[in-house]
């Protein structure tokens, strides 16, 4: 580890008539993105602190920030589904709707990779979060649309057609201004823009134009079976309900052990 000494504009502080100075570090990409290399870094920074000669009077905390994205990500999931469960009146669309996220995650994956950015970086969590709530719209315009036909009297499989010849067009323009409003930041050469917007604008594009792709084909049949599965499941005796909740619960403890 080294200091490297600088000039910038200082900062003091105060807390309970108290003076404080905030001094901030950070890790190069290849640190961050590693578990065990993050913790002996950090243990360092400890050590370094530890075995410099502070002035009496003068207390030195270290604090390391922790980066809560998972717990930023999942209330994501939870508020939108709210929403979607209060607006449809449901508790399964949301379900449909929500499956674009995944469909969105799997294109983040495939054009970070192409483009051989870092997975593990704080701009690409924040580009994920924003496209939560980007990719749910289309699967948004095209239930409903299909709902508000099927309540006009048209059978379920001719309003899932109907809606997505209907919407198509709209789904499709909607993506397509926000992919190439993107495109010049993730193409951007400076520094600070290829390393700073150059993964959020990568991420928001791949997950688009992935969940916009596979939206028009996957979320019509998801929306189709699980409404039969759950009118099949409904008429099954409480044995058969039970036994494959026990299945669930007995696959889902396997797969735990199984992946730790």
């Amino acid at each position: 580890s080294r200091i490297n000494l600088g000039r910038d504009k200082g900062n003091i502080t105060r807390i309970n008539q108290e003076k404080e100075v905030n001094l901030t570090y950070m890790f190069n990409s290849d640190i961050n993105e590693s578990k065990e290399l993050l913790e002996a870094a950090r243990e360092e920074i400890d050590e370094l602190v530890q075995s410099m000669d502070v002035p009496t009077g003068i207390a030195v905390e270290v604090i390391h920030e922790e980066n809560d994205f998972i717990f930023l990500i999942l209330a994501a999931f939870v508020l939108i589904y709210m929403i979607l469960a209060a607006v449809f009146e449901s508790t399964t669309a949301p379900i449909v709707l929500m499956f674009t996220i995944p469909l969105a995650a799997i294109g983040s994956l495939l054009a970070l990779l192409f483009t051989s950015n870092s997975l593990m970086n704080a701009n690409v969590f924040i580009g994920f979060i924003i496209l939560i709530g980007i990719v749910v719209n289309n699967s948004i315009i095209l239930i409903d649309y299909t709902s508000l036909l099927r309540r006009n009297g048209n059978r379920k499989q001719r309003a899932i057609i109907t809606a997505g010849l209907s919407r198509l067009r709209p789904i499709l323009i909607t993506a397509i201004t926000t992919i190439v409003a993107m495109i010049p930041l993730a193409m951007g050469q400076g520094e600070y823009v290829s390393g700073l917007g150059a993964p959020f604008a990568i991420t928001v594009i791949g997950g688009l134009t992935m969940s916009t792709l596979l939206t028009l084909v996957i979320i019509p049949t998801l929306y189709s079976g699980m409404e039969d599965a759950l009118h099949r499941l409904r008429t099954q005796s409480l044995f058969m309900k039970l036994l494959q909740i026990v299945l669930f619960v007995v696959a889902v403890i396997c797969v735990y052990f199984w992946t730790y």
